[in-house]
């Protein structure tokens, strides 16, 4: 196959290769092939901005085809490679760069059918946390809880650094710090209770689908992004086959600099190696709880620092009372665009 053309923008066309990007914000990408590969490098890449690999076989009045799910700038290297079939005619490419950026810490998930444990799933476009809620946050949106009547008290949730994930919260005290973050930022609350927004209590909340504030992902939703979305890899654990590259746990997570249970304990979050989504610790560090409302116990998903390598696991599930607040439960967030 030869590259022809490669396109790049929203907003018009470069027929060089690599080609300029004419907004100034960004040096010139780079592109190449490897092996059977189309790679394509953006360095710096521009943090919160969204790419997307596309491709199109005549260059007028064809529609451009993603071929790659969007990736996030993080302000450092990004790289997409796209496999080549062998004899495949040639093509033009071009790189879109979405003008809106994201919202702080989420990453935008494209929808559609990949196979999950559960089997051939379809799972619908979402926004999911690059990383855990961490103690710094947890701590910020919590300090606001008396002003909004939530009956999240001062003295939950546990933390190491303020770059460490919360810990040691109940499936209850993460809906409501959802629905606290959403009221704090002017977004409508996710969980109902009574026709009302749920700030207290125990009492089985449901969810407004409708709404546009922050929640919890459901396990389809979490493990379609930890396996990396349409991108996947196939990699057991989130971001790869090596369970200490991805992920803290029992046998790593020694040396903590907050010992929580026999040496073990939280690591700072996005010290491991992202999945195809830019996700860290998906697998490891600490448990996430995940939205469930047909039954009296929540799931859990993602491994922790005091369990095996085999709960770190994409296909790992279990369930427990969704009022435990056990040492090693976290959460991270999600939000329908």
């Amino acid at each position: 196959m030869k590259i022809v053309a490669f396109v790049t923008g929203l907003s018009g066309l470069a027929l060089a290769v690599p080609p300029p990007i004419t907004s100034g914000e960004l040096a010139a990408p780079g592109i190449a092939l490897v092996g059977n590969q189309v790679r394509i490098t953006v360095d710096p890449s521009v943090v919160g901005r969204r790419y997307r690999l596309e491709k199109s076989v005549p260059l007028g009045g064809a529609p451009w085809v993603p071929v790659w799910p969007e990736y996030a700038g993080n302000g450092g290297v990004l790289e997409i490679s796209q496999p080549v079939a062998p004899g495949e005619p040639r093509c033009f490419y071009r790189l879109a760069l979405d003008p809106a950026a994201l919202p702080s810490g989420l990453v935008d998930v494209p929808g559609g059918s990949l196979v999950l444990s559960t089997g051939n799933t379809t799972v619908g476009s979402f926004r999911i946390g690059r990383h855990e809620v961490t103690w710094g946050e947890w701590k910020s949106v919590r300090a606001n809880a008396p002003g909004f009547g939530y009956d999240l008290s001062q003295s939950v949730g546990l933390g190491c650094g303020d770059d460490h994930p919360v810990r040691a919260v109940s499936w209850f005290d993460a809906l409501k710090w959802c629905n606290l973050r959403s009221e704090t930022e002017g977004l409508q609350p996710v969980y109902l209770s009574g026709g009302n927004v749920f700030r207290s209590g125990t009492a089985q909340p449901s969810m407004d689908a409708a709404a546009n504030g922050y929640r919890l992902p459901t396990e389809q939703e979490w493990e379609f992004a930890a396996r990396g979305g349409l991108g996947s890899m196939g990699t057991p654990f989130s971001g790869g086959s090596d369970v200490d590259a991805v992920a803290w746990y029992y046998f790593n997570a020694s040396g903590a600099p907050c010992p929580v249970d026999e040496g073990t304990g939280t690591w700072p979050v996005g010290r491991k190696v992202a999945n195809e989504l830019g996700l860290t610790d998906m697998s490891g560090n600490v448990f996430e709880w995940c939205w469930s409302g047909d039954f009296a116990t929540k799931p859990l998903r993602g491994g922790s620092f005091n369990d095996l390598a085999e709960t770190c696991e994409v296909t790992f599930s279990f369930s427990t009372a969704p009022s435990e607040r056990y040492l090693a439960y976290g959460f991270r967030v999600a939000r329908t665009p």
